[in-house]
Order: structure tokens, then sequence, then C-alpha cells
């Protein structure tokens, strides 16, 4: 009975040692080699990467948040264009939290023209998403800046006839 007793609990302490090297391995080594990648990531990075789940391409938003963030210099205005399956793109708020302290500005397709002359003398870059391409930028001279997956943005340089 003694040895049967002594060779159970060798069986159990065998088995919880596995499940400790198993899971050390296979999900904390990794989950703490992502959490030390994300301290070295700025706060707006970071935000991004965390709530990625909720966002459903969040290996698609954050890449083009710091594609936007280095593009468009901070006090600049970025229109976003109102289209009809921009997401969190066409969300201000949020769109505001990631990309402050830029002016963002809400501006219909068909409107870009008249929203860019309001804002005349000001650095107006305008969000290039894949529902809004550059056809869409009728009367607008602009330079394109292109980041991946159809997104990007336009630095408008001047207003144009049609």
């Amino acid at each position: 009975m003694n040895k049967l007793v002594k060779a159970s609990w060798a069986m159990v302490a065998g088995a919880v040692l596995v499940h400790f090297i198993v899971t050390g391995v296979l999900f904390v080594e990794p989950q703490a080699r992502s959490l030390a990648r994300l301290g070295a990531a700025p706060a707006w990075e970071r935000s991004a990467v965390l709530v990625s789940p909720l966002l459903r391409d969040g290996d698609v938003f954050a890449p083009y948040v710091r594609f936007l963030r280095e593009s468009v210099p901070e006090g600049s205005v970025l229109i976003m264009p109102f289209v009809t399956r921009a997401g969190r793109y066409d969300q201000l708020g949020f769109m505001q939290y990631f990309l402050f302290p830029r002016d963002l500005d809400f501006c219909n397709v068909k409107d870009i023209p008249a929203c860019i002359s309001a804002r005349e003398g000001e650095d107006i870059w305008i969000l290039s998403l894949p529902d809004f391409p550059a056809e869409g930028l009728t009367g607008v001279k602009a330079e394109e800046f292109t980041c991946s997956r159809g997104r990007g943005v336009f630095h408008v340089i001047e207003l144009t006839d049609g």
C-alpha cells in the first residue's frame, strides 16, 4: 500500500510538472513576449493593439494609424470622408483619440471641395479608404501617400475647377 501511495504521488507530481512546462512554453512565454513588445510601443499604439478584437482588423488599423501619425503633421486638418462602409474610420471621437492633436473634420464626399475652401490657408489632408479612392477627389489636386490595403492619405495642394 505504501508503494502504491508513493507511486500515485509521483505520478501526480510528474503530471503537475508537465502541466507547468507546457503552460509556460505554449502560453505564458508568448504572452510575456507580447506584453514586453507593447511596453515599448507608444500609448496610442498599445491601445489599438489591446482593443483590436473589437476592431475586427486590428492588424490593419494599428499600422494605418501609425502611418497617419507619421505622415500627417500635428496641428493639420484631417478630413474624414463619409463613405458607406468605413466602420471605425467614420467615428470622429474614436479616431480623434488616436490622431490627436490633429484637427479631424467630417465631410460628405461630394462636399469635400467646400470643406477644403472653408479651411483655406490650413494644412489639409484627406483620408484615403478602400471605398474612397482617388477618383472620388473631384475638384481637388492632391498628392497621395499610400499605406496598404487601399488605405492612405491625400495631401491637398489646391482646389481645381473640376
